[in-house]
């Protein structure tokens, strides 16, 4: 896949700093379905990257035959071959003719009691490379709906854990009457084949707040001069994403600035350069000299700590990609298109949005702090030709007057998670 495919962060060009990210639309009118009450506790690694298996599990897929079709479109089976955990998962499948396939399940009389809870899955996507999947409660009917989807931006052939967040809801969903729950899989644009796994599907208790990273790509000046600047007056920490190449060239960050930053509670994360392509059309043993020196000169300039944090070029991964970056780091960041879910149990999988539009940027703080969720903005330039200093001051303020967000890092999350 050449880099004119692929949506999101321009992922380290010093050149190019376009950003565009996949579209956000969901499936229309179809029903929802949801969980069991009977949530178990399990105490194992998973092959989901699953760390400290966080939450109960309310629904194991080791009965595929409990989920009914939504509608005409695709298939839906059972598999015992291809496991995250326990014995079985479930399969959806869509040909290239279909807009999507879905399933629902129907909670049993008094419905399901999920307030309070945030959700995660285990999903392995095999086709397409840009796929999303969408989790859907009715709270407790169609017409007091929870969505929570997110896009996927690979690998296809990896077992993944991701958390759900809200975005979109109708009516103020009662989370503690839900009567259905739904799974709707897709691609990205019509046409394509999907195929997908989904298995061992948790809930967690939320924490007493939601959260909110800050992101910037790419070593910009304006991230010194402008972001950082202006967010010292409100005491938050931010995420810068570095491209050690481009340090000190005109128009990017100097080391001096970056320890101001990090000094200031700043993760300085990593960001490898890759030019006009992503990582995954690299070879295996280029993608790993990318990301092992981009950590190591983080390292060796006194940013041990957010050298854990990986910020993905162009948002794709590979097989590789993913084993790598799993390697060399504790976190990572990339397109998914909604707030991620509380307590993290797939840090690989933090997703973020453009903050560029600032009115769905506040959409998804609002969502993040309703439903103690993490939501990443990202940012290229600030000012000139990226968002305005006005627009992005106005997210900075909408933010401070949110009594139930905080500004944060992936490292401090973590920690607070007792992970790292």
């Amino acid at each position: 896949m050449g880099a004119a495919a692929i949506a999101g962060c321009s992922g380290g060009n010093p050149t190019d700093d376009s950003t565009t990210a996949p579209n956000g639309s969901t499936v229309g009118n179809s029903t929802t379905s949801t969980t069991t009450n009977a949530a178990t506790e399990q105490a194992t690694t998973t092959a989901a990257q699953n760390p400290g298996q966080i939450g109960k599990t309310v629904e194991a897929f080791e009965k595929p035959q409990e989920w009914a079709k939504l509608d005409k479109y695709g298939k839906r089976a059972g598999t015992t071959n291809d496991v995250a955990e326990g014995k079985g998962a479930l399969k959806l499948t869509a040909d290239k003719s279909e807009p999507y396939v879905g399933v629902y399940k129907a909670m049993g009389q008094g419905g399901a009691d999920f307030s309070g809870k945030n959700f995660s899955a285990a999903v392995k996507v095999k086709s397409p490379q840009v796929a999303k999947l969408t989790l859907e409660l009715y709270a407790p009917d169609r017409g007091h709906p929870i969505e929570m989807t997110r896009t996927f931006t690979g690998p296809t052939d990896r077992w993944m854990r991701v958390d759900f967040g809200t975005t979109g809801e109708e009516r103020d969903p009662r989370l503690k009457q839900v009567q259905e729950m739904r799974l709707v899989a897709r691609g990205r644009d019509e046409g394509q084949k999907v195929e997908m796994l989904v298995d061992d599907l948790r809930v967690a208790n939320r924490p007493d707040k939601g959260y909110v990273f800050l992101t910037f790509d790419d070593s910009h000046i304006t991230h010194y001069t402008k972001a950082y600047k202006m967010m010292q007056q409100y005491g938050f920490p931010g995420v810068e994403g570095v491209i050690p190449q481009t340090i000190y060239k005109d128009g990017r960050l100097e080391t001096s600035q970056l320890r101001k930053m990090r000094d200031a509670g700043w993760d300085v994360a990593s960001h490898p350069y890759v030019g006009n392509k992503p990582l995954p059309e690299f070879s295996k043993s280029e993608q790993k000299k990318k990301i092992k020196n981009t950590k190591q000169w983080l390292d060796n300039h006194g940013f041990t700590n957010g050298s854990r944090v990986f910020i993905t070029p162009k948002n794709l991964m590979g097989k590789h990609t993913w084993d790598l970056v799993n390697e060399y780091h504790d976190a990572a960041f990339r397109f998914g298109g909604s707030p991620t879910g509380l307590p993290m149990t797939g840090p690989h999988n933090i997703g973020r949005i453009n903050g560029e539009s600032v009115e769905t940027a506040k959409k998804m703080i609002d969502f993040a702090g309703k439903y103690k969720q993490s939501i990443g903005l990202m940012y290229h330039v600030i000012g000139e030709d990226g968002i305005s200093e006005q627009d992005f001051r106005a997210t900075l303020d909408y933010i401070k007057k949110k009594k139930n967000v905080e500004v944060s890092t992936p490292t401090k999350i973590l920690k607070k998670q007792g992970q790292w």
